[in-house]
């Protein structure tokens, strides 16, 4: 497969450039040479983007993917080879408050910015998620397989996963509809999706996500509340994630070997034996941050997975990429 070096000089449009892997991301197109185009709702104060003065350096503008027009311009204006498309609505609350707004970026997004895309090569990731499977067990636990794999349905039973779930189908739908598999050769154009695991690491910006709410009550000398202390997730770092995309993207570009083969769906997730419960991510930190750090069960808001474990994709392997 084609190595990072192949991202040298290449046009990449990166959106969610602002947000947390997309800064990670953000960096390692830099690092690699990439001419990159970018853009996202405004940065947080403070955060990865702003202190590392990404802006300049890849290319962003401020677009909302709700704004077709906008979302055209900077399409037209990148005139990419390689697309990573990282912006959505990514918290799972705000999903159960605004369903209709979360559906509108999340997926309705993806639609507009697949249907602007000028005709000629290109590779195209769209980040989806893990909770794309729903809580309940998948298809192969009662045959001793309690992960899921690329192949399985789709099973979201919230709104979050399910405006993923809606993505998912706008790829395989626009695929279909504007790139016919008979003309792939003629356009160029591989279409694919990224499930990830539970993503964690520096400068998470999100509220509610258990690492960075850890340290925030670790500091404060008070305990964390953990809703879910028994569930079980494939926990993935921001710098394994970002190589991952990385990869993948590499391996897209318009004249890597090979890359029709790439399009569909694709995890980026540890061995299911490091998938491991949230009480004991937070008792391996605690133990690293010292005396007062502790955690204690909190009531459950939402509805949570017991166990979520996927299968590490057959491309990864083929990409070189592993945790």
């Amino acid at each position: 497969m084609a190595p990072l070096s192949a991202l040298a000089g290449r046009r990449v449009l990166l959106t969610g450039a602002t947000g947390f892997k997309g800064a990670w991301i953000g960096l390692g197109l830099r690092r690699a040479g990439a001419r990159v185009v970018s853009f996202s709702l405004d940065p947080h104060p403070g955060s990865l983007f702003a202190r590392a003065e990404l802006a300049q350096a890849l290319g962003w503008t401020r677009v909302d993917l709700r704004d077709g027009a906008a979302v055209a311009a900077a399409v037209a204006a990148a005139d990419p080879e390689l697309v990573l498309h990282l912006a959505g609505q990514a918290r799972v609350d705000e999903a159960h408050r605004d369903p209709l707004g979360t559906f509108e970026v999340n997926a309705l997004g993806v639609a507009r910015l697949l249907a602007a895309l000028p005709d000629g090569p290109c590779g195209v990731i769209v980040a989806t998620t893990d909770k794309v499977y729903g809580a309940g067990p998948p298809p192969g636990a009662l045959r001793g397989l309690p992960t899921w794999a690329e192949g399985d349905p789709l099973l979201a039973d919230d709104p979050y996963g399910a405006s993923k779930v809606a993505a998912e189908a706008a790829v395989a739908g626009l695929r279909a509809a504007r790139f016919p598999l008979r003309a792939l050769d003629r356009h160029g154009v591989v279409l694919a999706t990224v499930r990830c695991g539970n993503v964690f690491g520096a400068d998470d910006p999100t509220p509610g996500r258990l690492v960075p709410d850890c340290l925030a009550a670790f500091a404060a000398g008070r305990p964390v509340g953990l809703r879910a202390p028994g569930g079980v997730r494939p926990w993935l770092h921001v710098l394994d994630a970002a190589a991952g995309y990385l990869r993948l993207g590499a391996a897209l570009l318009p004249g890597a070997p090979d890359r029709a083969a790439l399009s569909g769906a694709h995890h980026l997730a540890p061995a299911p034996e490091a998938a491991v419960p949230v009480q004991a991510l937070v008792d391996a930190l605690a133990a690293a941050w010292g005396p007062g750090a502790r955690s204690r069960p909190a009531p459950a808001a939402l509805p949570e997975a017991a166990r979520l474990v996927l299968q590490p994709g057959a491309a990864a392997a083929a990409l070189g990429w592993a945790p």
